[in-house]
């Protein structure tokens, strides 16, 4: 067999055991510079590989560090309405601002924040990909459990929630990225 003579880049996984989001994103511009990514920095509150997505999610309570989905609520229908409206305006394109609903918040995500103030100081022709990353909807809907306890992936109107939802940060994301004029390799986290 001849010896491989194509091209190869590395990446990361997307998450580091740091705390220092510009610590983070020099390394990863560092040690792989021909296909960096941005980092998760899963010691921050809210950057854990479930909490970093489920921002936005129709039903979505915190009691007492107990992250559940509330169908029960009485205002969950309401939100759930509001969700596809705002689902469906960002899938048509209509609407910007109904995309941008579905955007991952700076103290959710400091590395992507970081990373993009990154890239836009760089020089345009040193770099043409990045790569991003979710968390994987069979990975959300079987980590997020209702009020009795069942699993989120049990509900088929959860999962269709769910699988919506991360579908809309990706492409969140992938908006934020290629404004830097990069391409974006997004990578769906399903350990």
């Amino acid at each position: 067999m001849p010896p491989f003579t194509g091209n190869l880049r590395a990446t990361t996984i997307g998450s580091l055991p740091l705390t220092d989001a510009q610590e983070a994103t020099d390394l990863v511009f560092n040690y792989t510079p021909l296909l960096p990514s941005w980092v998760q920095l899963p010691k921050h509150p809210g950057e854990g590989m479930l909490e970093q997505y489920n921002e936005g999610l129709p039903g979505i309570k915190d009691a007492g560090g107990r992250i559940h989905i509330d169908t029960d609520d009485p205002g969950f229908e309401q939100a759930l309405l509001h969700f596809y409206e705002q689902y469906l305006g960002a899938v048509e394109g209509h609407a910007n601002e109904s995309l941008e609903r579905f955007a991952i918040s700076r103290n959710r995500a400091r590395g992507f924040f970081s990373f993009i103030e990154r890239l836009s100081t760089r020089k345009p022709e040193a770099l043409d990909t990045v790569k991003g990353q979710i968390t994987g909807p069979f990975t959300l809907a079987t980590g997020l459990k209702d009020r009795e306890g069942k699993y989120a992936y049990y509900n088929p109107q959860l999962r269709d929630v769910i699988v919506k939802l991360l579908s809309l940060k990706a492409k969140w994301q992938i908006k934020k990225l290629q404004r830097c004029n990069v391409s974006v390799l997004m990578f769906m986290d399903e350990p």
